[in-house]
């Protein structure tokens, strides 16, 4: 269940960073020579691949035993040996290839609460040797203790945490 081609989370930045050398370079090549919008116009660039990068390339979590997990962003849409197919979107992947069923906790700070939250995850647990698809963008923790209680200067902030259930 695991033939998939990921960008394993420690090499995003570098990944990204070449990406984004290489994107100045060829603007710096291609229009610095004529104007100085050369600079600006791939500043620009980077930008907007940024944005899109991070909102529609969704990570996805490997969970092969309860406490080890494996991330890496999706560089192109496949399919697992499930034959689940794994898109672009605003989305996650949980992989559950453990045999424990896993559940989702949403942590609320601030002034942020359930009935503000638009991205309520409907069924949290993720049964073994299954993909679910989570309508969020990133989670923040795996099999660890976090404190519910942050100082924050945003209204409201919402984590999210995946335990194994037991």
């Amino acid at each position: 269940m695991n033939n998939l081609t990921l960008i394993p989370e420690s090499n995003v930045v570098l990944v990204f960073a070449v990406f984004f050398g290489i994107v100045l370079l060829a603007s710096y090549l291609l229009m610095c020579k004529k104007s100085k919008s050369g600079i600006t116009v791939g500043v620009i660039i980077i930008i907007v691949v940024s944005f899109c990068v991070h909102k529609f390339m969704p990570w996805v979590y490997i969970v092969t035993e309860c406490g080890k997990v494996e991330a890496g962003l999706l560089p192109y849409p496949q399919q697992t040996d499930g034959k689940v197919r794994l898109d672009y979107g605003t989305h996650c992947y949980i992989l559950n290839q453990s045999w424990d069923s896993l559940y989702i906790s949403t942590i609320y700070y601030g002034n942020s609460s359930p009935e503000k939250n638009k991205n309520k995850i409907v069924n949290p647990v993720v049964q073994p040797q299954s993909v679910k698809k989570v309508e969020i963008i990133q989670i923040e923790h795996f099999f660890e203790d976090i404190s519910h209680e942050v100082k924050t200067r945003q209204d409201g902030y919402i984590q999210y945490q995946v335990n194994c259930l037991k």
